[in-house]
């Protein structure tokens, strides 16, 4: 029976400690109670055990467990699962505050307006003018998660934030001041942060979802590559080729076409993609189609997964030359002329992708041909009526 106390004892004495520990935070009158109430029960146990026998103290310790709808239950017990409950609601994490660096620069009533959305891995930041655009940005984003991992395995987007920014000084000052003009939006993977454009003043809606999503491969490859180096035309082929454009940045192919820069022999060297951000918004459409073009063909002679293989070379610490030559075989120094090469033969291909532009521009040089006949035309008649016109004048004086 001693031996029995002993242990009743020695386990109440764990949990009442246990209880105590987690609920540091909740108010001391509480934790008083609690606690005096385990005392009187382990004081009731010890005497059950030791003056009344081990048989009466069994009944007791079972008596104290039955069911809240039996009278004999403690009070103690009744107050042990609201405490717990309130602890484990005092150790669930509290939302987090926008970071100081998103709002920074900005008024105190334009910085009191901003509002945070949780999107799992993302937290969206936006002023409540742009709420709707906000809406759309979140539906991208969580539509984009998957797709991503599906094409390159990129899953690693955890505590990265998204900032509609406020107007372009907002914009500039989060994106960094080298950002060129036609940029709609920056990815920056060490901070794990994407800035957007705002539609109050930046033309992005149209394109928002493949922008967003062109971002997002930023992003996720600058993690995958952990800040090692990796050529442009790598990465904004990736960015451009799963941002859901057909080709090129912009849906109606506007600007310098592929099959142009060929025909003309005006591309763009691979290896000077590298000063993009310097590039005119025409040049950095080819730049763009180019890097896409190049991805593809690299996906054709290599595959997803010997991609997937480099990138992760990359992030290890390994340089970009020798992991490309690890992960396909070697050749990394023939590359661009294989591509160039490649792209040569699927000149034709990229003629009927830009056939749609010749065709209307076609039929915009035949509507003003048409036009300047039918006026010509339409001239001759009124000459000729007026030639008329003054003959019969002619003969009504000479009668």
């Amino acid at each position: 029976m001693t031996r029995l106390a002993a242990y009743l004892a020695w386990a109440l004495d764990g949990i009442r400690a246990q209880i105590e520990a987690g609920c540091s935070e909740i108010s001391q009158g509480m934790l008083v109670v609690c606690s005096r109430n385990l005392r009187k029960i382990q004081t009731d146990w010890a005497q059950s055990a030791s003056g009344l026998g081990l048989a009466e103290a069994k009944l007791r310790q079972e008596a104290w467990r039955k069911p809240c709808d039996d009278r004999q239950v403690a009070k103690s017990d009744r107050l042990l699962a609201p405490i717990l409950l309130l602890w484990l609601l005092l150790a669930l994490p509290a939302p987090a505050a926008p970071p100081a660096a998103v709002l920074a620069g900005l008024d105190a009533p334009v910085a009191a307006a901003f509002a945070e959305q949780n999107l799992g891995d993302f937290r969206l930041y936006y002023h409540r003018v742009d709420q709707s655009f906000a809406a759309h940005v979140a539906g991208v984003v969580q539509a984009s998660e998957q797709r991503l991992a599906d094409e390159l395995d990129l899953r690693n987007f955890r505590g990265s934030h998204i900032v509609v920014a406020w107007d372009p000084a907002h914009f500039y000052r989060l994106a960094g001041s080298g950002t060129p003009h036609w940029a709609g939006a920056v990815a920056n993977p060490e901070q794990g942060r994407i800035v957007l454009k705002s539609p109050r003043w930046g033309d992005v809606e149209r394109n928002a979802g493949a922008t967003i999503r062109h971002e997002m491969t930023h992003l996720g490859v600058g993690r995958l590559r952990r800040g090692n180096w990796i050529p442009v035309w790598l990465e904004e082929g990736l960015a451009v080729r799963l941002s859901g454009l057909p080709y090129g940045i912009r849906p109606d192919g506007a600007g310098i076409s592929l099959s142009k820069a060929i025909t003309t022999g005006s591309l763009i060297p691979l290896t000077q993609l590298d000063n993009l951000h310097s590039f005119s918004s025409q040049q950095a459409e080819l730049a763009y189609m180019e890097a896409e073009s190049a991805v593809r063909f690299f996906l054709e002679r290599h595959g997803r997964v010997a991609l997937v293989h480099m990138l992760t070379l990359v992030g290890r610490g390994t340089g970009f030359n020798e992991a490309f030559d690890q992960a396909t075989g070697g050749g990394y120094y023939r590359f661009e002329s294989d591509w160039q090469d490649w792209l040569k033969s699927q000149r034709g291909l990229y003629f009927l992708m830009d056939f749609s532009s010749w065709v209307w521009g076609g039929i915009i040089v035949l509507a003003g041909v048409v036009w300047w006949i039918r006026r010509r035309r339409a001239r001759r008649i009124l000459d000729r009526w007026s030639r008329e016109a003054e003959e019969e004048d002619d003969d009504e004086f000479l009668v």
